[in-house]
């Protein structure tokens, strides 16, 4: 369906217009913050193409999109600007991006709806976008933005030729900031953000943090627990899984009675998979994305999640895996390290150290006190600094604060 819609459900209502990567586990998990509010909320969704990595999750708010989606959408309304075969839908995008197609459909939604405020989940690319829609509203008319940090976007994508001006004009503009972990928060006050813009005290994940009743109380028996997950198992910029399989293949000695799933499995990954003795081949089980319980339940039942990586923010599945009783093998990085101490809650190997790696899972797997020690110790890290109600809290006062401004 498109166009617009043209009115609010009610007048008396704050509106608060999101712009994100709508298929992100983590922006739909953000958005859930804003059910049942006294706040009414609009989606557009910005046009980035990861080739099918992630798959078509359900809207649950009003969305728009440049496109109409080649996937109907369960949840929500969808409004498109223009309708597009699936099979051009690629090109589409990359063509909607860079003749501000996508920014001019933004502002013309802005105007009409009027947003009190727009709140954008990544630096880079949605910050951008949303600052080409905004800087031609007078300044008058403008809402209150927001912006969030997102995995790598201010740690390494800001070093990208024209990045950095992007994003540093955002940091300039905004109304204020949320960090995903204290090291973009130094990053962004060393890239031009004020310290008045500072949205909360503390950073929060990305996703708004985790709801503790989905993770109940691990069984203590480590015996219960026969799973090796490596949730991201696809190659990119900053995961890297062949390594992991090189891993796998070095301490394979320790893997009896261990299954190994490996998740958003890419062609390339099974590919290498292949190449590994067939002993190994037949311990590892491939999957697309699953959906998010059955990834949850699989956490349950995992002595050791595997997500080593060269960048990332707060990965959401490691706070999962924190809460569920499966033991982190993370890398050494500085967002990580906020949560993970090497040894105590955790194990840490560079990920492109495939020994590294194969020596952390050993000991992953055959040292029952440390992994006893890390699931008392990670349930309440989690319960303390990943509190879904309390981040919620947080962030609906933090709003109401900035509209009051």
């Amino acid at each position: 369906m498109s166009g617009l819609w043209q009115k609010s459900k009610s007048n008396s209502r704050r509106r608060i217009l999101f712009v994100c990567f709508a298929d992100a586990l983590h922006s739909q998990a953000w958005l859930d913050l804003m059910r049942d509010t006294e706040f009414e909320v609009r989606v557009f969704a910005s046009p980035v193409d990861y080739g099918g990595l992630y798959p078509p999750q359900p809207w649950m708010f009003p969305t728009y999109v440049l496109f109409r989606p080649s996937t109907p959408r369960i949840a929500g309304e969808v409004r498109w600007l223009l309708p597009m075969p699936s099979w051009l839908l690629q090109l589409a995008n990359r063509v909607g991006r860079r003749s501000g197609l996508a920014s001019r459909w933004l502002r013309r939604i802005i105007l009409t709806w009027k947003p009190h405020i727009v709140h954008t989940l990544r630096l880079n690319p949605e910050a951008w976008l949303t600052w080409q829609a905004l800087q031609c509203i007078s300044a008058t008319r403008r809402p209150k933005w927001v912006v969030s940090s997102w995995g790598s976007d201010i740690n390494v994508e800001i070093d990208l030729p024209g990045i950095r001006d992007h994003i540093e004009v955002a940091l300039q503009h905004c109304d204020g900031f949320i960090a995903d972990c204290r090291r973009d928060l130094g990053l962004a006050l060393a890239a031009g953000l004020a310290a008045s813009k500072v949205a909360l005290k503390d950073p929060v994940p990305g996703s708004g943090g985790l709801n503790l009743d989905d993770f109940p109380a691990a069984e203590s028996d480590h015996g219960n627990r026969n799973l090796i997950v490596i949730p991201k198992a696809y190659e990119g910029p900053y995961n890297k899984t062949v390594p992991i399989l090189e891993a796998l293949r070095l301490a394979e000695e320790a893997l009896v009675g261990y299954e190994v799933h490996l998740l958003m499995c890419s062609w390339e990954v099974e590919m290498w998979l292949r190449r590994m003795p067939e002993s190994l081949q037949r311990r590892c089980h491939c999957h697309s994305m699953l959906p998010h319980h059955e990834l949850t339940s699989m956490l349950g039942r995992a002595r050791v999640m595997i997500a080593t990586s060269v960048s990332d923010g707060t990965p959401l599945v490691m706070l999962e895996a924190m809460a569920a009783g499966a033991l982190p093998l993370m890398s050494p990085l500085d967002s990580i390290q906020e949560w993970i101490e090497d040894g105590r809650n955790g194990l840490l190997a560079p990920a492109l150290y495939p020994d590294r790696i194969a020596a952390a899972l050993r000991r992953a797997l055959t040292d029952h006190e440390l992994w006893r020690a890390a699931r008392q110790i990670n349930r309440q890290i989690v319960s303390q600094r990943a509190n879904r109600r309390r981040i919620r809290q947080q962030v609906l006062d933090y709003y109401r604060e900035l509209l009051k401004r």
